[in-house]
């Protein structure tokens, strides 16, 4: 691992720990053993540090929900299950705490994440949709790009700051709640039992004491 992935990996961990207007640069530094003048070889400003560790968080995402929608070997309720725990995974980092400092402190970046979330949910939702109608374990009756855009709608205007503020349940528990609700409500019968039931599997497996959700 290089010094500036080493870098984008603890600045990712303090931002979603503290908000980005709260971590100083000194402080990330310090953490890291280095002077503030190596981190500023590699990185201008906190704003600078901010979009890389946002471009880093992009490409993981891609990169996994991308390989497990394009394994041929992976049947289509484990694929399910890995991007439904991954998606949970990732959305527990984020506080509305964090994404109310992100839209106030740097509205440019927080625009960046909003377009990122619209073109990936277009264009990965409807694949896993696409994929599922093929093998016949969603109802062929849905109008795709219908359900996408209510799908995208949904987890926009529930991952608002200003909804998240007011809400009584955190951002992991709304990605549960609309995935859950839109997958399983164009599922047929036999797909639904066998996705519930490896979600309850997985879910006991993240609370046992020796293991928990993966994190892929």
């Amino acid at each position: 691992m290089d010094t500036r992935e080493r870098i984008v990996l603890a600045a990712k961990e303090h931002f979603m720990k503290y908000g980005i207007s709260r971590v100083r640069m000194d402080d990330l530094a310090a953490d890291l053993g280095m002077s503030k003048k190596t981190l500023y070889q590699h990185f201008e400003s906190k704003e600078d540090l901010a979009h890389a560790v946002a471009e880093y968080m992009f490409e993981t995402h891609e990169c996994t929900i991308s390989t497990i929608l394009k394994d041929e070997t992976m049947d289509f309720i484990t694929k399910l299950k890995n991007i439904f725990a991954f998606i949970l995974n990732h959305a527990g980092k984020m506080s509305d705490t964090v994404m109310q400092d992100m839209k106030r402190s740097m509205p440019q970046l927080w625009e960046k994440v909003e377009n990122f979330r619209q073109h990936s949910i277009h264009r990965e939702f409807k694949e896993l949709i696409e994929q599922g109608i093929r093998k016949g374990l969603f109802r062929k009756d849905i109008k795709v790009d219908l359900l996408v855009s209510m799908y995208f709608g949904a987890i926009h205007y529930t991952m608002q700051p200003e909804a998240m503020a007011k809400a009584s349940y955190t951002p992991s528990e709304a990605f549960n709640g609309i995935f859950r609700v839109f997958m399983e409500g164009i599922m047929t019968e036999e797909t639904r039992k066998k996705f519930v039931e490896a979600v309850q599997h997985e879910q006991s497996l993240a609370n046992s004491p020796q293991k928990k959700l993966s994190d892929y």
